[in-house]
């Protein structure tokens, strides 16, 4: 990936042909410019997934609908505010105009009061009118609050579904989506998709009430005025929605150029050693504020446009105004209008601009409310990690044995997401058939007796990690089986099967919380005194115990508070803690200098005590005492045998070679 802005922000796919067009690119500018013009390309069709975009977006607004279906009564409530509150918001007007009558003479246009002085009639409308503001308000405020709260609700209920979908989906499929797309569709989409039904449901049916009594009222005044008054506002309203079609891509290029920046910054200083190491802050600096100025140009061309809108809906708002007072003059000069009439139109008419402009965003809102729908269902229509089946029954608390028989396996190629890195609220999800890569394991059989330790070596790219997944139950193989004392452990349910597993990897995870936090994640019932106890068997105690709070130090994102040693024994108290029927153990003490690799490997030997243990190595020397050795090459077994037994075999076999390359041959 070329300099410049080409590491952060979206993820893309290049041919050699492509990347060779990017090389190509020597300035950061032309390099920015080739970026953005990726970003309008639009998105190709051809490996749609088979179903229609209108069947899909029929489904996806059923599973909407069925969003709001335990909010219906709410909903109804708030409908039967909402036309209340538009009766009592168009009944003021009509009392003003009741007022100014009155206070003209023309009392017998206030049909209600009959032979009633003007005085004492002008304080009773008047009190009206103030009463009818005052409940008008009161019942919006709470119809405000309730259709708040149903947002929150439907919003709550969205993001608690989406989250139980992704936390159960493959690994395969996180991986495609990545970090920044699972948090764009837990947050913003989600966001979208509950304003989406706000938008596109609730507030269309609202304005069109309310539009429907409003011009109701409005032709009973005065059918000549009320359609010169609509056809006015109808302009200001095309106007207004003309405007926005204008300035909001403006905005929305720049906030992708801006996602796209923050993307890069993030790359910058995540590898900060590299940049540095490089003598690159000069170029990134550069880089940096070339991003921002593209960003600069775009929003005060985007303000330039506002304010010109601004100032055009300035002009034509009054002319609105004249024309009404111009036309409702004549009427009044005619005498089949009065002047609380006048007023009461023009109240009423600006009233109408409300929905108007409701409908009007409603439709924009509802283009990208549609695309973020589109990418919450696309997640929740995902088939699920691994669904158990339904004879499927508890996993045995006891290991006699682990066997793999005839295992083989391949990754289903890679699919890109154009959107999940960088939240494009316009872009539209598409999938791809699944096709699969060449075989990474091929015809794998083994058998691990319980309680014995078995290691995997080989080279990079050998399968030793993919037969890890396979054992864990990641992923199913494509061919043959695993089978935990007898039986196939997709006959097992796949939580309790789990449940006996504890794995310690090369690249240890710590939760940023406090360090019993981390130790007890396994099993958070435990006692103080067994997290003691745990702590202790791995060699942590005493590091443990020389920080500022103990057990309850806070240890940072990811544990960087902690030395790698220190990570790593946290883990191994952990494991320890969960006391797991098989323990993998994945080159945990690879990256390790001499005196914590010794410290773990007494930690270790505690945690391997009795139990099924399964170790990838890179160091031969920690696996030289395990009960067997398989030695992996190309996806398949190409030795197995203990330490002594492939040393036997001599030069020009692969277990041989590895350990004389490391220099263990004695």
């Amino acid at each position: 990936m070329p300099r410049g802005f080409g590491g952060g922000g979206r993820h893309q796919e290049h041919d050699p042909a492509e990347l060779a067009r990017i090389n190509k690119l020597r300035s950061s500018r032309q390099r920015f410019r080739y970026f953005q013009a990726q970003w309008r390309k639009p998105r190709s069709s051809q490996n749609d997934a088979a179903e229609s975009p209108a069947s899909a977006g029929r489904s996806h607004w059923r599973r909407g609908l069925e969003w709001l279906r335990p909010l219906r009564r709410g909903i109804i409530l708030v409908f039967v505010l909402g036309f209340f509150y538009t009766l009592l918001d168009a009944g003021w007007p009509i009392l003003i105009g009741w007022m100014i009558n009155v206070v003209e003479g023309a009392g017998d246009q206030v049909p209600i009061l009959g032979e009633t002085s003007a005085r004492h009639m002008l304080t009773v409308i008047g009190l009206v009118a103030l009463a009818t503001v005052i409940a008008s308000r009161a019942i919006g405020l709470l119809r405000g609050v309730i259709l708040h709260q149903l947002s929150l609700r439907v919003a709550h209920h969205i993001r608690s579904s989406l989250y139980d979908k992704l936390i159960h989906l493959p690994l395969a499929r996180l991986n495609e989506l990545k970090s920044g797309g699972i948090v764009a569709r837990l947050s913003s989409d989600v966001d979208h998709t509950a304003n989406l039904l706000q938008q596109a449901v609730v507030s269309p049916l609202s304005a069109i009430m309310r539009l429907l009594v409003v011009v109701s009222i409005l032709l009973f005044y005065s059918w000549q005025l009320t359609v010169i008054s609509l056809g006015l506002l109808i302009v200001l309203a095309l106007i207004h929605h003309r405007a926005v079609g204008r300035i909001r891509p403006i905005y929305r290029s720049s906030s992708r150029d801006r996602a796209f920046i923050d993307g890069r910054v993030a790359e910058t200083f995540g590898g900060i050693r590299v940049v540095r190491s490089f003598v690159r802050e000069t170029r990134e600096r550069l880089d940096y504020g070339l991003g921002h100025h593209t960003v600069l140009r775009k929003q005060i061309w985007a303000r330039l446009l506002l304010n010109l809108y601004h100032s055009f809906w300035d002009l034509l708002l009054p002319g609105v105004h004249l024309t009404i007072i111009w036309v409702g003059g004549l009427y009044v000069l005619d005498g089949s209008l009065t002047i609380g009439a006048i007023v009461t139109i023009q109240v009423l008419s600006f009233q109408v601009m409300t929905p108007v402009m409701q409908i009007i965003q409603a439709m924009n809102e509802t283009q990208r409310g549609m695309a973020a729908l589109d990418r919450v269902s696309e997640v929740l229509d995902m088939e699920e990690e691994l669904p158990d089946r339904s004879s499927a029954q508890e996993a045995p608390r006891q290991v006699t044995e682990l066997a793999l028989r005839g295992l083989a396996f391949r990754y289903p190629q890679r699919r890109t997401h154009r959107d999940d890195v960088t939240h494009n609220p316009m872009g539209e999800p598409h999938q791809e058939p699944e096709q699969h890569d060449q075989w990474v394991l091929r015809d794998i059989s083994l058998t691990i007796p319980g309680g014995t330790v078995t290691a995997l070596v080989g080279a990079s790219g050998a399968g030793k990690s993919t037969l890890v997944d396979l054992i864990t139950r990641m992923m199913d193989p494509q061919e043959g089986c695993i089978m935990l004392n007898g039986m196939d452990i997709r006959d097992l349910r796949l939580r309790s099967y789990r449940s006996l597993l504890g794995v310690v990897s090369q690249e240890i995870f710590l939760f940023d919380g406090t360090v019993r936090d981390n130790i007890s994640y396994g099993n958070r019932d435990a006692s103080d005194a067994a997290v003691e106890q745990a702590a202790r068997q791995a060699n942590a105690w005493e590091f443990i115990g020389a920080l500022p709070d103990g057990l309850d130090t806070f240890i940072g994102e990811r544990g960087v508070k902690m030395s790698g040693g220190q990570r790593q024994r946290i883990a191994i108290a952990r494991a320890i803690l969960a006391d797991p029927a098989i323990l993998i153990l994945d080159e945990a003490t690879s990256n390790l200098d001499s005196e914590n690799e010794q410290l773990i490997q007494e930690s270790l030997s505690h945690l391997m005590l009795h139990r099924t243990t399964i170790v990838v190595a890179h160091r031969l020397a920690t696996i030289r005492n395990a009960d067997q050795i398989v030695v992996l090459a190309q996806g398949a077994i190409a030795a197995m045998g203990t330490h002594q037994e492939l040393l036997q075999q001599g030069p020009g076999h692969p277990y041989y070679d590895m350990v004389q390359r490391q220099e263990l041959l004695s």
